[in-house]
C-alpha cells in the first residue's frame, strides 16, 4: 500500500469563526455521533486486516502492520477511521501495554491534526483506563487548541479523567484551572456535560455532583444545558443525598438559568416549575 494523498487540516481560524458564540457546540464525547464517509484508496484493505488481526488477537502483528503503514499511508481521513477500531487495543491486565502506546504515540505524532477531534476524543476516552498518561500526555497538547468544539472536548476529557482518577494529580489540576477560568467557557461546558453523563453511574456519583454544584453559581448556558441535560438522561431521580444537594443548587441559581432549559428540566423531574425555586428541598420532593 503507498498513498500519497494529504488531506488538509481544517484551517482553525475558519473554524473558530464558524463556532464563535454558539452555545449548541457539539460534543465530543458524550454526544451521538456523526455521518462520515469512509475514505477509499488503501482504507478498506487495511480495515480488514486491522479487523482480522484483532479477530485472532494477533497484536504484534497488527501493530507492525500499522507502524509500516505509517510511512505509506498518509491519508488523515484514513488514520481517524482507524482510531474508532484502534479502542479495542485494550490489554489484558498482565500485558505490557508499552508497544500498543508508543503506537498510538506514533499515530498522534505523525497526524497531529487528530488533535481536537471527535475519533481521538473516543479514543482517549477508552485508552484512560489502560494508560493515563498517554491520555494526559495527548491532553497537554491538546491544550493548545482554542476552537469551541477542542475546548469542549477538552473540558469533556478533563472531566473524566478527574472524576475516574481522583488519585491523579495532573486531572485535578487541569480540572480546577478549567474551574476557576471564567473565559473559558467552553471547556468548563465540557466539564459539565461528563459530569452528568457520569452522574448517572452511582460510584461516581459524589464526585460528580461535587463539580457541577462548583460550576453552578458562575455557570453559562453552555454548563447549565448540560445540568439540564442530566435530567434527559437519567430515567428516574432518587432522593438521595447527591440527588438533594444538586436540585439545591439549581434552585439557589435558577435565575441565571436560561428559560427554554428550565422548563424543560422542570418536566423532567415531574414537578411543576415552581418547585425550582424553593430554596430547600425535602428528601419528599425528589419522589417523582
Amino acid at each position: 500500500m503507498d498513498s500519497s494523498t494529504d488531506e488538509e487540516a481544517p484551517d482553525q481560524a475558519a473554524t473558530e469563526a464558524a463556532e464563535a458564540g454558539d452555545p449548541n457546540v457539539r460534543s465530543l464525547l458524550w454526544g451521538y455521533g456523526g455521518v462520515s464517509i469512509v475514505p477509499g484508496g488503501d482504507y478498506p484493505v487495511l480495515e480488514a486486516l486491522v479487523r482480522i488481526y484483532l479477530h485472532r488477537n494477533d497484536i504484534n502483528e497488527l501493530l507492525t502492520l500499522l507502524r509500516k503503514s505509517l510511512d505509506r499511508v498518509r491519508d488523515l481521513r484514513c488514520w481517524k477511521h482507524l482510531l474508532m477500531l484502534l479502542i479495542y487495543l485494550r490489554p489484558a491486565e498482565d500485558v505490557d501495554p508499552t508497544d500498543r502506546v508508543a503506537l498510538l504515540r506514533s499515530i498522534v505524532d505523525r497526524f497531529p491534526e487528530l488533535l481536537g477531534t471527535r475519533e481521538l476524543a473516543h479514543l482517549l476516552g477508552h485508552v484512560h483506563w489502560w494508560s493515563p498518561d498517554f491520555v494526559e500526555e495527548v491532553l497537554r497538547r491538546w491544550l493548545a487548541l482554542r476552537s469551541q468544539t477542542a475546548r469542549r472536548g477538552y473540558g469533556e476529557l478533563v472531566a473524566l479523567l478527574a472524576l475516574l482518577h481522583p488519585e491523579r494529580d495532573r486531572p485535578q489540576r487541569a480540572l480546577l484551572e478549567i474551574e476557576q477560568d471564567g473565559n473559558d467557557r467552553d471547556a468548563r461546558a465540557g466539564a459539565a456535560m461528563s459530569a452528568a453523563n457520569l452522574w448517572s453511574e452511582h460510584a461516581q456519583r459524589d464526585r460528580a455532583t461535587a463539580l457541577l454544584v462548583r460550576l453552578l453559581p458562575d455557570a453559562s448556558e453552555g454548563e447549565w444545558a448540560a445540568v439540564f441535560d442530566l435530567f434527559r438522561i437519567i430515567d428516574e431521580l432518587t432522593p438521595d443525598e447527591n440527588t438533594v444537594l444538586l436540585l439545591e443548587a439549581i434552585a439557589d441559581h435558577t435565575h441565571a438559568a436560561p428559560r427554554r432549559g428550565l422548563t424543560r428540566a422542570s418536566s423532567s423531574i415531574g414537578s411543576k416549575p415552581h418547585c425550582l425555586t424553593r430554596r430547600r428541598w425535602s428528601l419528599a420532593s425528589c419522589r417523582v
